[in-house]
C-alpha cells in the first residue's frame, strides 16, 4: 500500500547554514551574525562578572597581601578600620564590578566574534573575497607613505572596531553653535547593522543643557559684553597668547598683571601663568628647586588645592 505522508528529510542545522557548509533557504538561512550563540548575552556578561570580581581582588586598592614574618622588627598593632583615611574618588566595589564586567563582556565578545570572522574567511567560496579586502587595504596603507610605526595596529585596532564604536554616541556628539550653558546637539542614527555600522546625520537638532563642558566662567558662549572684548583682544595681541610664554605668547599685559599681583601681595616679584595641570605639576618643582632636590624647602598649599599643585608639590621632592 502507497502511503500519501512525504518522506521526512533532514534538514540542516543553523551552523551548517550560516558557514555555508549546506545550502539552505527559508527560516534556516541566516547570517554569522544571526547565530544563536551570539544572541547568548548572559553567558558574556556571566563571564564578564566573574573576570571582574577576579580582577577587583587582585587590583582592588584595599587588598594587601599577608604580612611576612621577620623576627627583628617589633610588633606594631594593626590599625582600626575607623583610622583608616578613606578617599570619596575612590569608586565603590560595586562601581568597579560593573566597570570591569562591562569591558570584559565586550572584549569577549569581540574575540569570539573575530574568530568566527576568520573562520568563515578560511571557507573556499570566501577566500578570493577575503584576498581581494586585504589586497585593497594595503594598497588603501601603501598608497600614502608615512614616517613613524603604524598607528592602527594590534589592540588600537580590535579596540575602536569592538569596542569604541559601539559606544562612541554616549560622548562623541557633534553640535551646532557655541558651547553655551545650552547646546544644540546634532541627531544622529546609525545606518545598518554591526559594530561599526557608521552614524548618519539626520538633519533633526536638539536642545540640552550643556553639563560637560569645562565653560564653568561661561567664556565659551556669545556674551554682550565679553564676546566684543574678546573679539578686540585678538585684534591687539593677537592669538599667540595662547601659547607658552618661552615660545610667543607672553605679552604686555602678562608683564602689567604680574607687577599688579606682586604690589597687591607686598611681594618682589609675582608670576603669573595660563590654566593647565601641567601649569602646576611641573612649574612647582622648578620654583622650588632647578636641580629637582627640594628636600628641606617649606611649601605652604591648602588641604583643598588642586590635584596639579599637589603634584607640583610632591614632584618638588619635598
Amino acid at each position: 500500500m502507497w502511503s500519501s505522508k512525504p518522506v521526512p528529510t533532514e534538514q540542516p542545522s543553523l551552523y551548517e547554514c550560516a558557514l555555508g557548509l549546506k545550502s539552505c533557504t527559508g527560516p534556516s538561512a541566516m547570517r554569522v551574525d544571526q547565530l544563536p550563540l551570539l544572541n547568548t548575552w548572559p553567558l558574556f556578561v556571566l563571564i564578564g562578572l566573574v573576570g571582574a570580581v577576579v580582577l577587583w581582588v587582585l587590583y582592588s586598592p584595599s587588598h594587601t597581601p599577608p604580612p611576612t614574618r621577620r623576627p627583628s622588627m617589633p610588633k606594631v598593632s594593626p590599625k582600626k578600620d575607623s583610622d583608616k583615611e578613606v578617599d570619596p574618588s575612590e569608586p565603590t566595589r560595586l562601581v568597579m564590578i560593573h566597570t570591569y564586567s562591562g569591558f570584559i563582556y565586550l572584549i569577549a565578545r569581540g574575540v569570539v566574534l573575530d574568530i568566527l570572522r576568520l573562520a568563515v574567511g578560511l571557507l573556499p567560496w570566501n577566500r578570493a573575497a577575503a584576498a581581494r579586502e586585504t589586497a585593497a587595504a594595503a594598497g588603501a596603507a601603501n598608497a600614502v607613505p608615512k614616517a613613524g610605526p603604524p598607528f592602527l595596529t594590534g589592540w588600537v585596532v580590535f579596540y575602536t572596531r569592538r569596542l569604541y564604536q559601539r559606544i562612541e554616541d554616549c560622548w562623541n556628539r557633534p553640535i551646532a553653535g557655541e558651547a553655551s550653558a545650552r547646546i544644540q546637539m546634532c541627531v544622529r542614527e546609525r545606518v545598518g547593522r554591526g559594530d561599526g555600522a557608521p552614524l548618519v546625520m539626520t538633519g533633526e537638532k536638539q536642545d540640552l543643557l550643556n553639563l560637560g563642558s569645562y565653560n564653568y566662567l561661561g567664556f565659551g558662549g556669545i556674551d554682550e559684553r565679553c564676546t566684543p572684548a574678546v573679539e578686540d583682544a585678538l585684534r591687539d595681541h593677537g592669538v599667540t597668547a595662547c601659547s607658552s610664554r618661552l615660545e610667543c605668547g607672553e605679552t604686555s599685559v602678562h608683564v602689567q598683571l604680574e607687577a599688579t599681583v606682586a604690589k597687591f601681595l607686598d611681594k618682589e616679584a609675582a608670576l603669573v601663568v595660563g590654566m593647565g595641570f601641567a601649569t602646576n605639576s611641573t612649574l612647582i618643582p622648578v620654583l622650588v628647586d632647578p636641580s629637582g632636590n627640594g628636600k628641606g624647602v617649606l611649601v605652604l598649599s591648602d588641604a583643598l588645592n588642586h590635584s596639579s599643585i599637589v603634584e607640583g608639590v610632591r614632584g618638588a621632592g619635598g
